[in-house]
Order: structure tokens, then C-alpha cells, then sequence
């Protein structure tokens, strides 16, 4: 946890130049010496509206020593444990999850047998995504042009699995 925390940042920094497309990134992990792999997705409007003001919120999917995560990262704590989702992929009916939280409480990740989302990610353009926080502060934002650089996603994807 504390590697995807570093990832966070890292990629937090990475995308901040606007891009608005799936980057793909890779390091070799100093423990298994083996490469770690990740791709990170930032929306073209990069803002969640709040009652305490805007957050950009980053969605990553990440390949750390052969186990896939995705998640989404708000930029700001939302609490521990787990934490109310919802989210919905174009034009599909709106889906409401318990997702847990990053060590940091910043993030959610997407329980790994919840398939949907990731199809969603794999072939939707548009993903409408809300979260609440401890204090019910309600964070929405919508990625839109998830297509764009899709192959780096998908080179996360299979990468992993392949593992």
C-alpha cells in the first residue's frame, strides 16, 4: 500500500500536465526486481465539484508485483474501511458499490472479482463517477474520452494477467 501511495503521487504528477488519455508508466520493483507497470487516466474537465471546492480525481490501474488494482483517487480523505461508490459507464444504469480505501484514504480501489468496472473502463468512453466522504461531502466528476490511449490501459490489463 505504501508503493500505491508513492504511485499516487507520482502519477498525480504525471498527468497534471493535462493529458487526457491513458499514459502508461513502468518501474522495475527494488524487492522482486521484477517490472511494475500502471496506467493512469485523468478527465478532460480533472475536477470534482464539492462542497469544500474542486478536486481532481485520477482513476489508475496498476500492475504491483503480478496483483492488478484499479482505483480512483480524489485528492482529498474520504475516510477508512469502505467507502460508498457510484458510478456509471455511458449510457448503463448507475451502479452503487462499497469499494475499500487507500491506505491513505484518498483513493478507493475496486474489489478485484467486481468485474463491471473494468469493463466499463475497457470499452465505454464515458464514466460518470461519485463518491461521498466522512463528513458527506459528495465528490462527482466525469471522465469522458476514455478510449483516448486505450491501448496503454489495455497493456496494463494484459500484462498483468499474463503474470
Amino acid at each position: 500500500m505504501k508503493f500505491l501511495s508513492a504511485l499516487f503521487a507520482f502519477s498525480i504528477s504525471a498527468t497534471s500536465s493535462g493529458a487526457t488519455e491513458w499514459v502508461y508508466f513502468e518501474e522495475a520493483n527494488p524487492l522482486t526486481r521484477e517490472l511494475d507497470f500502471w496506467s493512469s487516466f485523468r478527465a478532460k474537465s480533472a475536477t470534482a465539484q464539492t462542497n469544500y471546492g474542486t478536486k481532481y480525481m485520477t482513476i489508475f490501474a496498476a500492475c504491483i508485483e503480478g496483483q492488478l488494482d484499479i482505483s480512483v483517487n480524489v485528492e482529498e480523505y474520504l475516510g477508512r474501511g469502505q467507502i460508498g461508490v457510484r458510478y456509471r459507464v455511458d449510457e448503463a444504469n448507475i451502479v452503487s458499490e462499497q469499494w475499500r480505501a487507500s491506505a491513505d484514504g484518498t483513493g478507493v480501489f475496486v474489489p478485484r472479482n467486481f468485474k463491471d468496472f473494468r469493463k466499463g473502463l475497457q470499452d465505454g468512453n464515458t464514466l460518470a463517477f461519485g463518491t461521498v466522504d466522512y463528513r458527506g461531502a459528495s465528490y462527482t466528476t466525469v471522465f469522458e474520452g476514455l478510449d483516448q490511449g486505450r491501448a496503454n490501459l489495455t497493456k496494463v490489463l494484459t500484462n498483468c494477467e499474463a503474470k
